[in-house]
């Protein structure tokens, strides 16, 4: 499912499968950090800025659940954010 999502904010799968009882997945390699260590890198976000990043997480959770994906952990430390502070 992962593999056909195409949306800015998630990033892609290349590829999954399994070797005997061992899970793999390969995906596209992208510059992020943590949600959580980019705030406390940048400090206090202003109201544009918390919102930026808010739409960002909103509109890739919104393509997810599109696509009958369920995301149960969402926390600062589970979402990334690239260097231009667009959440991946």
């Amino acid at each position: 499912v992962l593999s056909r999502c195409d949306h800015p904010g998630i990033v892609r799968m290349h590829s999954s499968g399994l070797v005997g009882r061992l899970l793999f997945y390969s995906a596209e390699s992208i510059p992020t950090r943590s949600l959580g260590e980019w705030i406390r890198e940048q400090g206090r976000l202003d109201v544009q800025g918390t919102a930026k990043l808010l739409r960002g997480a909103a509109s890739a959770i919104e393509h997810l659940h599109g696509r009958s994906v369920l995301l149960s952990d969402i926390t600062p430390e589970s979402l990334g954010v690239n260097d231009q502070g667009d959440v991946m």
